[in-house]
């Protein structure tokens, strides 16, 4: 019970930034990482990868990351924190 009541309180204080308290969790983690893989980031969450692509193509869609193609191997990708993100991150801290 205690879950979904913060997950709903989550939703509520960022809904103005139209994302969602799963989203939160990857924007911090990529925030804190720069450059973390997404299978970094699901091993870090404990979450599956289909819950971790589903997560990062929305922000990326909202335009708070962006996915870049790992040099060093060239199946893997690279998530970096965008601007936008960067300039309300302080405020996501403050919310969670």
């Amino acid at each position: 019970m205690i879950y979904r009541q913060v997950h709903r309180f989550y939703d509520k204080k960022l809904a103005q930034y139209n994302i969602g308290s799963g989203q939160l969790t990857f924007l911090v983690c990529i925030h804190e990482h720069e450059g973390i893989s997404m299978l970094r980031v699901a091993q870090l969450g404990h979450f599956d990868k289909r819950t971790v692509t589903k997560g990062i193509q929305k922000l990326e869609e909202q335009g708070y990351i962006r996915v870049e193609t790992d040099e060093a191997d060239k199946r893997s990708k690279c998530l970096y924190t965008t601007e936008k993100a960067v300039s309300i991150i302080e405020q996501l801290y403050g919310i969670r």
